[in-house]
């Protein structure tokens, strides 16, 4: 499944190049990236460091071509590793990351407080960290759970900013956008 590039995925895509000041000069992951393309477009946008990870070892190789092909217009260091954000420790980047970002990560509600926690554990406790997930239109009755399981840990659901809205320039897919609530 994480070959193509998906909705969700050219959403946040659309998203990161309306607004490049979301990554740059900032540490990015991509949780679930498959072939890497939102990671890379932060890469482009400016980011400081981009770490592509999903939890199938088989899509490493490709992650790394795509970096390679893309390597003239990256600025910036972008590595690729199996990461499974459900069952994996995230000790090794606590507390590290400036941006995450997430395209069609979640399929079933027992997968949202788990990438929740996982996510509130992984963003520096700053007032400029953000969590950028992308979802695809069948995701939208899942939506209000995500929310309040990220509410739970810490994070809330910025309002959809202008250009592109929440849409990203997709019409079947959206960009949620949360920080974290105390600042």
């Amino acid at each position: 499944m994480g070959e193509p590039v998906w909705p969700a995925a050219r959403a946040l895509g659309c998203w990161l190049q309306q607004r490049p000041e979301t990554v740059a000069g900032r540490r990015v992951l991509e949780l679930g990236a498959g072939c890497g393309a939102p990671g890379i477009l932060a890469a482009i946008a400016g980011a400081s460091e981009v770490i592509l990870t999903d939890g199938d070892a088989s899509l490493i190789g490709l992650m790394q071509r795509n970096t390679e092909l893309n390597a003239e217009r990256v600025g910036c260091t972008v590595s690729a590793r199996r990461f499974d954000w459900r069952a994996d420790d995230v000790d090794d980047v606590r507390a590290s990351i400036d941006v995450l970002l997430a395209a069609d990560v979640l399929f079933a509600h027992g997968d949202i407080q788990p990438l929740a926690r996982a996510c509130a554990a992984m963003l520096r406790v700053q007032k400029t960290s953000r969590l950028l997930l992308a979802r695809s239109s069948f995701f939208e009755e899942l939506q209000p759970t995500l929310v309040a399981a990220c509410e739970e840990a810490g994070l809330r659901q910025l309002p959809a900013r202008e250009p592109g809205g929440a849409r990203g320039g997709q019409s079947d897919a959206t960009v949620l956008e949360f920080a974290w609530a105390k600042f």
